[in-house]
């Protein structure tokens, strides 16, 4: 097992991506929500926002069962584009396993909020998957940055412009000997920086130790003990600018020394969006 591995990603069809994809709710309008739930049906956040688990689930299904998402056969990487106005920046999924963060090859930064992350473990708990990425950062690496502008040469399987005013592209990395190249270059990074998605990390932790314990014949290599993970080279990643808010450099500095922020003490932007690729724990 490698420090970033490929997964079988559910992920909405072509036809219905600008649909299904969204940014992270805590940053939506209420207006912006009340119209994406008048008037999409299949936007996730139909899923987030419904009046209890049961009717969440329902959703979810529904979309799978529909072919809204699907998931896919083989395991692949995928190929990550954000870019707006001001920036662009270009990353891999995949998955990592939840040890590294206890092994410190996968480092935090801010503290958390319980009641958030409780919420987030719930919701997970009740898809039996994970719909956004956590958001790393990793050290540039030049093998790796070539590869990426590579493959983005290439014609996208998604091409876009989301409610966070972004373009959002996705390429799928299906040959074997990528796949294997991409494997290898995470190995010798063997560092990720957390820049959003610390309550998600720690619902992550708290369900696989629940799922463990719920799991008698544990192995480890079960999907629950691994988590999706975009991550982007440091130098294309985008901070908050004021006169209060750290540096990429400050935040990576306090990570190593295995310290921590106030919670959302950060604003990274743009960000990955929810539902463009979801993994699931079956």
């Amino acid at each position: 097992m490698h420090f970033v591995n490929p997964f079988k990603a559910l992920r909405p069809s072509s036809e219905y991506v600008s649909e299904v994809a969204i940014p992270n709710i805590e940053y939506l309008t209420e207006n912006t929500k009340r119209a994406q739930l008048r008037n999409n049906t299949w936007s996730y956040l139909n899923v987030f926002n419904a009046e209890n688990n049961a009717t969440a689930k329902q959703q979810f299904e529904v979309m799978k069962n529909k072919s809204i998402v699907s998931k896919d056969q083989e395991n692949y990487f995928y190929l990550y584009r954000i870019s707006n106005k001001k920036s662009t920046q270009i990353g891999i999924v995949g998955t990592a396993k939840l040890s590294s963060y206890h092994d410190f090859n996968i480092r935090g930064h801010e503290d958390i909020f319980l009641e958030l992350a409780q919420t987030r473990l719930e919701q997970m708990d009740n898809l039996n998957a994970q719909i956004g990425p956590i958001y790393g950062v990793c050290p540039d690496n030049e093998d790796l940055k070539n590869l990426m502008n590579k493959e983005s040469d290439k014609l996208p399987l998604y091409s876009f412009d989301a409610l966070d005013e972004c373009k959002h592209e996705m390429w799928i990395i299906k040959e074997q000997n990528k796949i294997n190249k991409i494997c290898k270059l995470f190995d010798k990074i063997e560092r990720i920086y957390i820049a959003d998605g610390h309550h998600r990390m720690e619902a992550l932790l708290n369900l696989a130790e629940t799922k463990k314990q719920q799991n008698i014949n544990h192995t480890g290599t079960e999907p629950y003990n691994f988590f999706m993970v975009a991550v982007f080279p440091k130098s294309q990643v985008t901070i908050g600018s004021s006169s209060t808010t750290p540096r990429i450099e400050n935040v990576i500095s306090v990570a190593d020394k295995g310290q921590t922020m106030p919670p959302k003490s950060t604003w990274f932007d743009p960000k990955p969006l929810d539902g463009l690729v979801a993994f699931d724990f079956e």
